[in-house]
This record gives structure tokens, C-alpha cells and sequence, in this order.
């Protein structure tokens, strides 16, 4: 499909669906906002839609045809996860009846583990919908619920067959643990098994008719699973989400439990399945850790095979953006938060607040991203954070992310020990500061932090040009002196104050007008010579863009996509992330300058250097 088709698709789509759902005054406004949006605020509309739209009545074959179209674009950009190649974690054996009566061993039933996006599973016949009792999919756009996230990658067609389904039953609600199979339409996997699962008030215990009911689902999607056909190797394979531990309030390690026993038991009571795979897909580490821990204390199982393949099966624009690479003369690497997160450094991540800042909760602070903004209820918790937070992310192990990318940034290298890669044209400019990068060798000539970095300070009323003074030595000096219970400075005569007016000091990062850029300049001159020298020899840059988010667009996603549009066919974009950090312009994508690839960073990093 062309870019221009994909254009003419998402408009012609949300054309329709505004006209359907106001009135034409109000829809003649949203479209003209639509026509002048970048395309990632288009797709969020269309997919905002569409989550609200009823079944009835049904949507015209042209306009199905055009949401199909958007919906298959962004599955084909997407790293997907081949289901056979998942490794196994437990095996059930399996027989079958020959016709004289007798029985013959088969390949036994393998239990796979998985941590991933369940809509990006692919060679899988089936994957689970945890369904509420309607069938028709969640109509709430702001919900994380697993029937929204199928619903909205599968595409309308999957209510509509859902509400064919309800109306074989006069709409009567789905009981809970009975299971009913559809189309998996734009999804990977050919088909989807919906199931209800019980339903508790949050924080209640589960009573046993709540257990067995929970134990049905399993059992009834497996025998749903057993009527669909294998696939031409004879695979027949079901992925499990995690049934009733969302929104219905079931405790998770409880449901862990019973999806796991239910399951073996079910294969164990049916030696003769068809069924060759099945895989427990979780999203949250705590499901994560459940799930690991009941395998762990499986008896084990010496037949285990091997897994060698990678499971990661790479989109076509991903073969071009290395393709790109490996044709390019020079390459401007920029990075968001999404990078630090694929090393662990995950600012919305509640584990890794916990894990380094844990009293900071009783400030109501949840996520490294809570403190922005955050009004300190004291200076000495304020500086007894920032202290903390600079020991942490200057402290934060080695991560092969980093290392594989100053591989890259070394495949750019003209000189011959390839250790010094500012002999050759390579830049990295970022958002993040947190200094990552500098840990990982690249080095300072070639390092751009224009938002800032956490290891200057600097004075808050920006008293001169130079106020501002390197962090550590101060940090080193305040860390014995903050209660590690509260993270509190204990003593506030030692709270720092700019050397030249005596006033308050602040962290070295953009968050206003108060921001002083001196430390950074250097870093942006470094920048601009970069690209001068680009353009004067005439090379071929590419921009490869990793986790690059909506915060401050104007920083490095528009600015690299600004690259693309005056490099007069020299500079081409490659970004890589998650959700709207991986949509390009259509423009660009149409003119064959810029292409995008949903995916995690370090799996995106993986495939281009590994």
C-alpha cells in the first residue's frame, strides 16, 4: 500500500465517522482539525471512534475496507514475536489412537512464557480476550483493559462478528467461563477466544465459586481451541492473557495459580489434543514474577528443546532502515525517555521507584515522572531527593542497549583501532539527562544534552551566565547526611547556594524560564557543525530517532523531521519506539525519506546492530 493510499484512507475513515457522530457543523470543525494534525493525532482520533462506535448499524464495505488499510499499515510496521519460537517452560505428553485401538506417543504439548504486547504474537492460531459480559468490546477510549487493546488492533469487524454472536442469544449476557471464537481480522493471530471472567470488588478475597469459575475459562477456551484447524506444520497454539486480574479485581498470584493448574490438567485429562502450544502472556512484572514462580517449582523437565531462533520477526521498514545504515556516510542518533526505559531507567515505572526511591512514596510520589512539577513539601526532602536521584542514575549499570549503539556509532569509524568515533561524522543529541550516554563511552565532542543534565546545578535566578557548578563533589558531600528512612537532608545549613549571590540553587534542567543553557551550549555548536559539515560534503545522514515521545516534540521530533524535509533527498529518518514515538509524517513515508517501526528500543537496537 502507498503513503498516499494511507492518506486517503484515514481521511476518508474519519470523515465518516465525524459526520456519523455530530453534527455537521461540529464535524466539519473536527475535520478540518484532523486535516491539519500530524498523523499521530489523526490515528488517535480514528482509534477514539472507533472504541465508541456501536456495532449497529454496520459500517459501509468502503469504509471497512479503508480502517483495514490504516489498521494493517500499523501491524506491518510493527516488530512482531513468532510463537513458536517463544522458549519452552514446562510439556505435557501427548498421545493418539492409531486404528487398531492402540496409542502412539506425539510431540508433547509445550507451556510457553511470555512477557509482550499480545497483539504484535504472530504464527498463533488463537489469542484470549478477557471479555466483559456485553461481548462487545470496551467503549471506553481511556481504558488499558486487554478488550480495548484487541478491539482497537483488530479493527470494527471484530464487534461486528461479536454482536452476530449476541445476537444468535437475543443479546442475553455471556455467561461467565464459556467461550466463544471470532475472527482475528487485523490481528497476527487467525482467531480470537473471548471468555468472561468472574468479576470481584477490588481487594477481596476470591470464594471458591470464583476459583472454579475462573478454572472454566481456561478449560472452555481449550476446548473452543480444539474445533479450529492447525496450521500447515500441524501447529495448533492458544495464548492465555491474564483472565479477571484487571479491571475484574482478581488477585493476580491467585489467578497465576489457577490459569496454570487448570491448564495442565485440562491437557493431561486430553492426551489426545490437537493442541501443540500454549502460552501464558503477561503484560505487568508482577504477573511476570507470578507466572515465573510457578514454573520454577514445576517438576522439571529434561526433554525441554531448545530455543536457539530469536523470536523477533523484524517489520520490512526495519530491513530498510538498515539498509539505509549501511549506505549512509554520517548518523545523527537522537534519543527520548523511551531509550533510558530500554535500560532500565523507566521514569513511568513504579519498580524502579520503588526499588530506589521507596520513601519518597509517602509523599504521594509513585513514579519518577510524579516529581515534575512537584511542589516539595520541604527543601531538605527536595535536596535529599535530588541527591538520591543524581547517585542513582550516575550509579546506573552498564546496559547493552548503549553498547550496542556505540557499536553502530564505531561502524562509522574511519580510523583504524575503531575506538575513536569522532574521527568520523557520527552526533548523538538527546532529551534525556541522565547522562547515560557519556557513561557509555561516546564521547563528549559528540554528545549533545540541550534539555539539561543531572550533574550541574545551578542558580535558580540565573545570576550569571556561569552560575552553575558540576553536581558530584556536592552530592558526595550531602549523601552521608540524608536519613535514608525519609530521604531528608537532616542538617538545612547544608543545602547548597550559588557562590556568586548567595541565592537558591537548582538542578541543571530545562523546566523553565530559568534555565541556564551555558553548560550545554557547547554541546549544540558541536551539533550545528555537524550538520554544516554534512551538508557542505554533501553525505547521506541518517536520523535514527529511538523513543522519542510527545513531551517536547519541538526538541528532536520535529527538528529531525525538519532534517529530512530541507536535506533535499540526503537525510532520511528512521524512528523506532512505541505508539505515536514510531508514526512518521505521511509525506515523508510517501516520499521514501522516512520510515517507522513500533517496538521496544533495545529490540529495534537488537536487530539494526546484533
Amino acid at each position: 500500500m502507498t503513503q498516499s493510499s494511507l492518506s486517503a484512507a484515514i481521511s476518508a475513515s474519519l470523515r465518516f465517522l465525524l459526520n456519523e457522530s455530530f453534527s455537521a457543523q461540529q464535524a466539519r470543525r473536527y475535520i478540518a482539525h484532523a486535516s491539519h494534525s500530524e498523523t499521530h493525532a489523526q490515528l488517535h482520533m480514528l482509534h477514539q471512534l472507533l472504541c465508541q462506535r456501536p456495532a449497529i448499524p454496520p459500517l459501509p464495505s468502503e469504509i471497512i475496507s479503508a480502517i483495514d488499510r490504516v489498521l494493517s499499515h500499523q501491524r506491518d510496521k510493527k516488530i512482531l514475536t513468532s510463537a513458536p519460537f517463544l522458549p519452552v517452560r514446562h510439556s505435557i505428553p501427548r498421545t493418539a489412537t492409531t486404528s487398531d485401538d492402540s496409542t502412539q506417543a506425539r510431540p508433547d504439548v509445550r507451556l510457553k512464557l511470555w512477557k509482550g504486547d499480545i497483539t504484535t504474537l504472530t504464527d498463533v492460531t488463537a489469542v484470549v480476550n478477557a471479555a466483559n459480559s456485553n461481548l462487545l468490546g470496551c467503549f471506553q477510549p481511556s481504558h488499558k483493559c486487554i478488550d480495548n487493546v484487541l478491539h482497537a488492533a483488530a479493527g470494527p469487524q471484530l464487534r461486528s462478528a461479536c454482536n452476530d454472536l449476541m445476537d444468535a442469544q437475543g443479546h442475553a449476557p455471556e455467561a461467565v467461563g464459556k467461550a466463544k471464537v471470532t475472527p482475528g481480522f487485523n490481528l497476527p493471530a487467525e482467531y480470537v477466544v473471548h471468555t468472561v471472567g468472574p468479576s470481584l470488588e477490588p481487594g477481596s478475597t476470591p470464594t471458591a465459586k470464583q476459583k472454579a469459575a475462573l478454572a472454566e475459562c481456561y478449560t472452555s477456551v481449550l476446548s473452543a481451541v480444539e474445533s479450529l484447524p492447525s496450521d500447515d506444520e500441524g501447529r495448533l497454539s492458544v495464548a492465555f492473557c491474564c483472565i479477571s486480574t484487571g479491571l475484574f479485581s482478581f488477585p493476580g498470584a491467585t489467578a497465576a495459580g489457577i490459569a496454570v493448574s487448570s491448564v495442565i490438567d485440562w491437557l493431561s485429562a486430553h492426551p489426545e489434543t490437537r493442541i501443540t502450544d500454549v502460552i501464558f502472556n503477561v503484560f505487568t512484572p508482577d504477573d511476570l514474577s507470578y507466572y515465573s514462580d510457578i514454573f520454577q517449582h514445576l517438576e522439571p523437565d529434561p526433554q525441554l528443546p531448545l530455543t536457539p531462533k530469536s523470536p523477533l520477526v523484524p517489520p520490512q521498514n526495519l530491513r530498510r532502515a538498515l539498509g539505509w545504515l549501511q549506505e549512509a556516510d554520517a548518523l545523527l542518533l537522537t534519543a527520548g525517555a523511551g531509550l533510558s526505559a530500554a535500560a532500565g531507567l523507566d521514569y513511568t515505572s513504579p519498580a524502579v521507584f520503588n526499588a530506589h526511591y521507596a520513601p519518597a512514596k509517602a509523599l504521594g510520589l509513585r513514579r519518577l515522572y510524579d516529581i515534575i512539577g512537584f511542589s516539595w513539601p520541604t527543601p531538605e526532602l527536595q535536596w535529599g531527593f535530588w541527591v538520591r536521584h543524581h547517585n542513582t542514575a550516575t550509579s546506573w549499570p552498564e546496559s547493552e542497549i548503549y553498547t550496542s549503539l556505540l557499536r553502530l556509532a564505531r561502524a562509522f569509524d574511519a580510523s583504524p583501532s575503531g575506538q575513536d568515533i569522532t574521527a568520523r561524522d557520527v552526533f548523538v543529541r538527546t532529551t534525556n539527562a541522565d547522562n547515560l550516554f557519556a557513561r557509555h563511552a561516546f564521547p563528549k565532542p559528540r554528545l549533545s544534552t540541550p534539555q539539561g543534565s543531572y550533574t550541574y546545578l545551578q542558580c535558580l535566578s540565573k545570576c550569571r551566565r556561569d552560575a552553575y557548578t558540576p553536581f558530584a563533589p556536592i552530592a558526595a558531600a550531602l549523601a552521608p547526611h540524608i536519613d535514608p528512612a525519609t530521604l531528608a537532608l537532616s542538617d538545612p545549613s547544608l543545602i547548597p547556594t550559588c557562590q556568586f549571590c548567595g541565592g537558591e540553587m537548582t538542578l541543571c534542567v530545562r523546566g523553565g524560564s530559568y534555565f541556564n543553557q551555558a553548560p550545554f551550549a557547547a554541546g549544540e555548536e558541536a551539533y550545528a557543525e555537524f550538520l554544516e559539515r554534512a551538508e557542505e560534503n554533501g553525505q547521506k545522514v541518517v536520523v535514527l530517532e529511538l523513543g522519542v515521545g510527545m513531551n517536547t516534540p519541538g526538541v528532536l521530533r520535529w527538528a529531525d523531521e525538519e532534517l529530512v524535509e530541507g536535506g533535499e533527498g540526503r537525510v532520511k529518518l528512521v524512528r523506532a519506539g512505541l505508539g505515536p514515538s514510531s508514526i512518521v509524517p505521511e509525506e515523508l513515508e510517501e516520499a521514501g525519506l522516512a520510515v517507522g517501526v513500533e517496538g521496544g528500543c533495545g529490540e529495534v537496537v537488537e536487530w539494526l546492530v546484533g
